[in-house]
């Protein structure tokens, strides 16, 4: 699944292990993706619950 750096800052990144996005689940065609959303919320994001449990996830120390 070829990502661009950009992905998991995008709103429709979908935080799958099987998927890539909502819009393109195999990821971008090219270097860049048109269907680009910056979303400012995951930019922080740190833990990835690929398992589905819901663990709480320690960021930044708390």
């Amino acid at each position: 699944m070829p990502r661009i750096n950009d992905c998991i800052f995008c709103r429709y990144y979908a935080w799958d292990c099987h998927l890539v996005c909502t819009l393109h689940p195999t990821g971008p065609d090219g270097k860049t993706c048109n269907d680009y959303q910056f979303d400012a919320e995951q930019t922080g994001r740190k833990f990835l619950d690929f398992l589905g449990l819901g663990e709480p996830a320690e960021i930044d120390g708390t």
